[in-house]
């Protein structure tokens, strides 16, 4: 998994991003109703504000949003597997 920072997509590919994941079936956004343009300006800020961060993961070739403190532990897991296969070949 690659965090991929904001400034490396241009505008126009952040907002597909955003809209593929806010589109995406079981997205909880509350108890309101918002419609597509609404929540995808919602993530924009969330992003904007670094409270939630683009990862790219490799294998998969697919992208995903993710809490920053989500994003932090997991690349933490990863790290510590790759460190593990490392110690047991």
């Amino acid at each position: 998994m690659i965090i991929v920072p904001k400034d490396r997509l241009s505008e126009e590919i952040l907002r597909q991003v955003v809209l593929e994941f806010v589109s995406r079936e079981g997205t909880d956004y509350g108890h309101m109703d918002w419609d597509m343009d609404d929540k995808v300006e919602q993530v924009l800020d969330q992003i904007e504000r670094g409270e939630v961060v683009i990862a790219y993961n490799d294998k998969t070739e697919s992208c995903n949003l993710l809490k920053k403190d989500d994003a932090i532990r997991e690349l933490k897991a990863i790290e510590r597997r790759e460190r593990e296969r490392q110690d047991y070949p």
